[in-house]
């Protein structure tokens, strides 16, 4: 599972999104979590072309992954944490190589 938050205003968490859509997430469960503005998810989602589906439990999962801005990701295996993802690291091409490392993308 990949945990992905994101602002459906922020222009770096659209270019993550779209880069991201490109990847081969195959066998991974992608999940958006908006930050703000929830009413958008669906539209962003369209946008930037990522499939993920959604969730809107946006305080219960930043409880158990606290971060301070978005983009942010979490790689998720059995439950546990494997790696977060932090603002920096969605640039390309990073976090491709990383998620590949973990398995979670092809």
């Amino acid at each position: 599972v990949f945990l992905f938050f994101y602002d459906p205003s922020c222009m770096h968490c659209d270019a993550a999104a779209k880069f991201m859509s490109k990847l081969d997430w195959t066998g991974t469960q992608l999940v958006a979590i908006p930050t703000i503005n929830p009413q958008w998810a669906a539209s962003f989602l369209h946008d930037t072309h990522l499939k993920a589906s959604t969730s809107l439990e946006l305080d219960k999962l930043k409880k158990a992954f606290p971060f301070v801005d978005p983009p942010f990701g979490v790689a998720l295996e059995d439950g546990r944490v494997k790696e977060t993802f932090g603002q920096a690291q969605f640039t390309p091409p990073a976090p491709e190589s990383q998620l590949k490392a973990l398995g979670l993308i092809r």
